[in-house]
């Protein structure tokens, strides 16, 4: 009787299995159709999936990972609650790796620029960013551009920005509002080493995608124009391009991977990388996607699969062949990775955290907080996942199209490039000006980033968000307006910078402008802890008719990129209203750079024969710092002990930022990220900084100290131009306070400035430099 029954059971065992086959045959080699989501808003069910780990997915069994023990850095929370942040990107800094940043989605708000030390930069309140990627070396007025995009589903749109490539700051570059023909969604970048120009690829919840090519309109700004458009089948988000091997990469969340051509002119063939299901190595949704470059046209294809909690290599060249699966787990303080978004990587090394590169994940749970982003070094991955992936740091993506334009900084030289060749007769007595060729001036208009009235009467009340700015003065109670700008881009000398401001309701005497510090939030800002003024009055106004766009004059407060705070006050009881940033006219900052010198003739008794005719602008070096403006302490200049900084004791005891001996601690003053701190006396950090006109300047340190007693000087070029300056009783060594210089009288053009420690004991941020 067991024999039957034995064979009855093989029998059945056996057709299931050949079924088994043919549905993974069908699973791995079919074209699926594209996969119905019955009712509802596609993106909100998405969101609904991938803020619930809980969500049934397609089963998979046990798929072995390698465990990395912990990131090493994690973002500060996202400011939205919920389901906020997605994607990320990382900007590669191009002096200074250990400056980088992390660009991040927040899909609730905008976009967060953190540091590697994972504290929030910058924070854009722009719409509801999904994805996010960039490229390097995009054209733009003539010269390279970092170039960011993102995919704005609040509005509909594309986002654009600029990388300042000192600060790291975005700021919007978009010539025109740009919406795709379908809501978007995901979206990645690609610059083709074929023509030159740059792409972006936009794609959609119902699975359309987009191929849009990006160019300058001819006045600095990024334009956008429609090339390409075709459907992957289902729901769609994670993409990647890669610009060496003209692959787009797009993954069908419920399906799998898949590679096409991303040259425009590309067929719609594609080839299945991976699948979702027995048939694969992917647990849907397949999110995030990311390249691992390497210089021999290797690396690998990195993707998200978050059901199973996890990420899966391949190889990146070839057939994509799968090589290992892995997982984020808890340590160093941090908790684990779960059902992550976006994710980015880079080869690069960063500096000390992450020499060998960094793996960039976000986190769906963040140990009960809001979600955030995770770092981990790309050699813990190595190390967990065996001989399957290494490390190879050679590779630079800011390379990529660099060879076509000139760079954005300008070469460091002693003596600046001449212009032209001229060549004055044997008889003038006097050598005439030297005539520059003429170049172009730009003109580039910068809306407010944040901005806010404070009211006396209600000294405790923030008006951030209100649609007016008021100004009133005089015996009434007074009210004041800040403004902050983000100047990105301004690759020349300034030749004029104007504040522009829309008058709703008029007065017969205007408001004064001045300079202000830039430690202020729109959101909390009022006029019990409103920031300090910066300067005197730089313009000053008389009627303001309503209806009208006011200009002030404040070229001498904008020396170039940067960020600048400025405050209307008034002197009258003749009140002032105007637009704010949510009005219908934003604040405009409007800024003109570039231009010919003006060269000044110089007497001689009798000139050479041949004479080559030097204009005068300013050499400023790659890392010279713009003045007047802002520096950090620990910004001094490269060169080591005694030519960066002079220090008494050997290696950085607050382990931040730079890797020699001066000493640097992440910053508890809400204006730094860091600052120097274990000051012993005779010691000294130098800076060099480029004036952009003769004058006299008043230096503002930034300083902290418990202690009473201490203090320290200022040289230009060897000189003590300041004498012992105080540095008060602050109460803690991270309770800060300004202290002020004399007017010093600078003439334009380089010089080298130094901080000098007469004493033991305090604390240095940074020093803002102001006309009186």
């Amino acid at each position: 009787m067991s024999r039957p029954i034995v064979f009855g059971a093989r029998l059945i065992l056996l057709c299931s299995l050949i079924a088994m086959q043919v549905w993974q045959y069908q699973t791995v080699f079919a074209d699926p159709q594209p996969v119905s989501r019955p009712g509802g808003d596609p993106v909100a069910e998405a969101d609904a999936r991938e803020a619930d780990p809980s969500t049934p997915e397609t089963a998979l069994g046990s798929l072995a990972s390698a465990v990395v023990p912990g990131a090493k850095v994690e973002t500060v929370p996202m400011r939205s609650s919920g389901d906020s942040a997605d994607d990320s990107t990382i900007w590669i800094h191009p002096s200074e790796p250990a400056r980088s940043t992390i660009i991040g989605t927040d899909k609730q708000a905008g976009l967060v620029v953190y540091g590697l030390d994972g504290r929030e930069i910058q924070y854009l309140a722009d719409g509801n960013m999904n994805n996010v990627d960039l490229r390097y070396n995009v054209p733009l007025g003539g010269q390279a551009a970092t170039i960011v995009a993102a995919s704005n589903r609040g509005k509909g749109s594309l986002a654009l920005y600029r990388v300042n490539e000192t600060t790291g700051a975005l700021a919007n570059i978009a010539a025109r509002t740009i919406y795709p023909g379908l809501s978007p969604y995901g979206l990645c970048m690609y610059r083709s080493l074929q023509s030159g120009k740059t792409y972006v690829f936009v794609n959609s919840a119902s699975g359309g995608v987009e191929q849009w090519e990006l160019f300058d309109n001819g006045s600095a700004k990024i334009d956008g124009k429609l090339v390409r458009s075709f459907g992957v089948g289902s729901q769609t988000e994670g993409c990647v391009a890669d610009d060496v091997h003209a692959a787009l990469y797009i993954a069908e969340e419920d399906v799998g991977i898949w590679r096409y051509g991303a040259e425009p002119g590309a067929t719609t063939t594609r080839i299945k990388v991976d699948s979702v299901g027995s048939g694969g190595h992917l647990m849907a949704d397949v999110e995030g996607l990311a390249l691992y470059y390497t210089s021999t046209g290797g690396g690998y294809l990195l993707a998200s699969s978050q059901g199973s909690d996890s990420f899966v290599a391949y190889q990146r060249d070839g057939a994509n062949a799968y090589i290992t699966t892995f997982q984020i787990g808890a340590g160093n303080g941090i908790d684990q990775v779960t059902h992550t978004d976006g994710i980015d990587v880079t080869n690069v090394n960063l500096g000390p955290a992450f020499p060998s590169g960094a793996f960039v994940a976000q986190d769906n749970s963040n140990d009960g907080q809001n979600q955030n982003f995770k770092l981990v070094p790309w050699a813990a991955i190595v190390d967990v996942t065996g001989s399957g992936l290494s490390i190879d740091t050679t590779w630079n993506p800011r390379a990529v199209g660099s060879a076509a334009l000139p760079s954005p900084t300008p070469t460091a030289s002693a003596t600046p490039t001449p212009t032209r060749t001229n060549t004055p007769t044997a008889t003038p007595t006097r050598t005439p000006a030297p005539t520059s060729t003429p170049t172009t001036v730009t003109t580039l208009t910068f809306k407010a980033e944040a901005d806010a009235q404070v009211d006396e009467r209600y000294p405790s009340t923030n008006y951030g968000s209100a649609t007016a700015l008021r100004v009133d003065g005089g015996s009434d109670p007074d009210a004041e307006s800040f403004l902050r700008f983000v100047v990105s881009g301004v690759s020349g000398p300034v030749q004029s910078a104007k504040l522009r401001v829309y008058i709703t309701s008029g007065t017969s005497n205007g408001p004064a402008v001045y300079a202000a510090n830039n430690n202020w939030s729109e959101t909390t800002i009022t006029w019990n802890n409103r920031t300090a003024r910066s300067s005197g009055p730089i313009d000053n106004k008389g009627t303001m008719g309503t209806g009208t766009w006011a200009e002030f004059n404040i070229t001498p407060s904008v020396a170039g990129d940067g960020t600048y705070t400025f405050v209307l006050v008034s002197d009258s009881t003749d009140g002032l209203w105007l637009s704010s940033r949510e009005g219908s006219n934003p604040p405009q900052l409007v800024v003109s750079f570039g231009g010919s010198p003006t060269p000044t003739a110089t007497p001689t008794a009798t000139p050479a024969p041949t004479r080559t005719a030097t204009p005068t602008p300013i050499p400023t070096a790659t890392s010279a710092i713009v003045l007047p403006g802002r520096f950090e302490a620990e910004d001094y200049r490269s060169g080591g002990q005694g030519k960066g900084y002079h220090d008494t004791t050997s290696g950085n005891s607050g382990g931040k930022y730079r890797t020699d001996d001066v000493d640097i601690q992440t910053t508890g003053d809400s204006t730094g990220r860091y600052n120097v701190g274990w000051i012993v006396a005779g010691e000294w950090l130098a800076y060099d900084v480029s004036v952009q006109s003769a004058g006299n300047y008043v230096f503002t340190t930034r300083v902290a100290t418990p202690n009473s007693g201490k203090s320290f000087h200022i040289e230009v070029d060897g000189v003590d131009v300041t004498g012992a300056l105080a540095v008060p009783n602050t109460g803690g060594t991270q309770v800060w306070t300004d202290v002020k210089s004399p007017p010093l009288a600078l003439t334009r053009g380089p010089h080298t400035v130094k901080l000098v420690a007469n004493t033991n004991g305090f604390n240095l941020n940074y020093v803002v430099v102001t006309a009186p």
